[in-house]
């Protein structure tokens, strides 16, 4: 096998599995070869090889194509419908005849050719027994995108509505590229500012969510705007006028049909454009004369919709902490290495609202650790952070501070309409100053404090929360942790730029990647109220690699990690000190 060493002696090459499945082809189930043009007629045209068989099902007869591709046996069979059928007949079949994949079939023996092929063959069997019996129609709802996509119009529409009922008013945006749908024009404006895309100041039509009892069946399709007008007065009938003013006074109308399906929920779309009235100006027909007859006269276009919602981008409608999540605000003090990795996965995760805080620019220096990279170099971080991840995530709302913590007016008012505080400043001073305000404000909002040790072989995130010890607690009166993962020589921990006082830790993003997930983890667990205060979280790589950075485990660390040299996680308690100056 091409490019392929010691292969064993009882694999089989391509040329070998394509042999044996044809052998047993023409013992088992004779047909013929296809050639060439035959092979391409797929949009998955990378097929090498492929028999047409003669099938009965049910009384019904069928011509079945089955095709091997170029890494047989290290790939599955296929096998289509060769019977020109209208689209769709049967759950899964695709549009070209293609049988489409199930997850029992996900993966192939290729010790066994001959197997794989008899498996494929005795699947395909099976489905189409129970298309052509009913038994499966079901999955016509079950599976209703399959089935509803194909043959729909070639600009889609883009969704960030709340996927749920009931049916409702929303509003639209429609472009040359895709349409857009909301839940209202504030909603609509506001995605495409953070997008970095323009669009017209003029006020946006209004579509229609309407929200059916169940997916359709491929025979209940809408095909006309009379079957708008029946799904509506079957469900809404107080909406028609909407669909007669529409009508009367738009170039288009715009409804989207939702619907819970077995697998999820489903979004479509269908729109017309109605003709004028003949012998009244556009816009100025009674009303009367829009009735469901005129309606049945226009023919309608299938529009497939595409989710972007919070529930969508971020679990794919299964990730069942999403909305506290996303109703949370998160303020982030520091948007170094570390902070702007960490904003970066609590907005992948779902994180609604956020604030950062920084006063520094992105240096060059900083491109090879940090989320930004050399275009925003120059720039305020938290400013070029804002911009960059509601470019990312447009459904999240982002503010910024382009200035310590200290100097935001109104820090008190800012900080404790938050959920949570983050802080990777990772200097003493701005620390110690923000614990006292936590102090003497009555700690009504919690604080994780996230560092990393030198070299990033360890990190640490501590929730400080209304009650037990404050951050200094836990720290020297200069700032350094009581227990530290590592220790080290003067010379190894930290670096000299050559410029008076320019220090820094050396560490690329792979070592910062698991402290970055260590203060992103506790600072989800304390959003969803799993975390409690004066709870620790430590990570600390691999003895092997603190030695090769220079450095050593600290007799502390040691003593609690024992004989293990592998990678480690530990939660611990951060301990209340009765003579800490700060909360005593």
């Amino acid at each position: 096998m091409t490019g392929t060493a010691d292969i064993s002696s009882t694999m089989l090459s391509h040329a070998e599995a394509v042999a044996a499945v044809e052998e047993w082809l023409k013992a088992n189930a004779p047909g013929r070869p296809l050639n060439a043009k035959e092979l391409k007629q797929y949009r998955d045209d990378k097929f090498t090889s492929g028999w047409r068989i003669s099938c009965c099902y049910q009384d019904v007869e069928l011509e079945l194509d089955l095709l091997l591709d170029g890494s047989f046996p290290y790939s599955l069979a296929r096998v289509a419908v060769a019977t020109p059928l209208p689209f769709p007949s049967y759950p899964h079949v695709e549009e070209d005849g293609m049988l489409c994949l199930v997850s029992g079939l996900a993966e192939p023996n290729p010790l066994n050719p001959v197997g794989i092929v008899q498996n494929v063959l005795a699947w395909a069997g099976a489905v189409l027994e129970a298309g052509i019996s009913g038994r499966n129609h079901d999955d016509f709802r079950s599976e209703f995108l399959s089935y509803w996509n194909p043959g729909v119009a070639k600009v889609p529409v883009r969704s960030i509505l709340e996927p749920c009922e009931p049916s409702r008013m929303i509003r639209y945006w429609a472009g040359e590229q895709f349409y857009f749908v909301g839940e209202n024009e504030n909603a609509v404006r506001r995605w495409f500012q953070s997008s970095g895309l323009n669009i017209s100041s003029a006020p946006l039509p209004t579509a229609m969510l309407l929200w059916l009892e169940k997916a359709p069946l491929p025979s209940e399709y809408v095909r006309t705007a009379a079957d708008i007008w029946d799904l509506i007065e079957g469900s809404v009938p107080e909406r028609l006028n909407w669909l007669k003013r529409s009508a009367l006074e738009e170039r288009r109308v715009l409804v989207v049909l939702g619907a819970q399906t077995q697998n999820g929920i489903c979004l479509s779309a269908a729109r017309f454009s109605p003709p004028t009235i003949k012998g009244f100006r556009k816009g100025r027909a009674p009303l009367e004369l829009l009735d469901r007859p005129y309606f049945e006269k226009i023919s309608i276009t299938r529009m497939a919709v595409y989710r972007a919602d919070p529930y969508w981008v971020h679990g794919r409608d299964r990730n069942g902490d999403l909305p506290a999540l996303n109703s949370a605000r998160v303020a982030m003090l520091g948007c170094g290495s570390l902070g702007g990795s960490i904003v970066h996965q609590l907005a992948q995760a779902g994180v609604g609202e956020l604030l950062l805080v920084d006063g520094d620019a992105l240096t060059w220096a900083n491109t090879g650790r940090h989320q930004l990279g050399a275009e925003w170099v120059g720039h305020n971080k938290a400013v070029a952070l804002k911009t960059s991840l509601q470019r990312a995530f447009p459904s999240i709302r982002v503010a910024e501070r382009a200035i310590p913590w200290q100097q935001i007016e109104d820090v008190s008012e800012i900080l404790n309409s938050c959920d949570l505080i983050i802080s990777t400043i990772g200097s003493w001073g701005p620390e110690a100053e923000l614990n006292a305000w936590h102090v003497a404000t009555g700690r009504k909002r919690p604080i994780i404090y996230g560092w990393t040790e030198p070299h990033a072989v360890a990190a640490q995130a501590v929730h400080i929360g209304n009650e037990g010890a404050c951050f200094a607690c836990g720290v020297s009166e200069f700032g350094r942790p009581k227990l530290c993962v590592s220790i080290w020589p003067a010379e190894r921990e930290r670096v000299q730029e050559p410029a008076c006082g320019a220090y820094f830790q050396p560490y690329g993003p792979i070592a910062l990647s698991a402290c970055v997930s260590l203060v992103a983890g506790l600072a989800v667990d304390t959003l969803l109220e799993k975390s409690s205060s004066g709870c620790l979280h430590i990570w600390a790589a691999p003895t092997a690699d603190i030695k090769a950075a220079g450095g050593n485990t600290s007799p502390e660390w040691s003593s609690m990690a024992g004989v293990e040299t592998g990678g480690l996680f530990r939660s611990l308690s951060w301990s209340r000190d009765d003579r800490c100056s700060f909360c005593s």
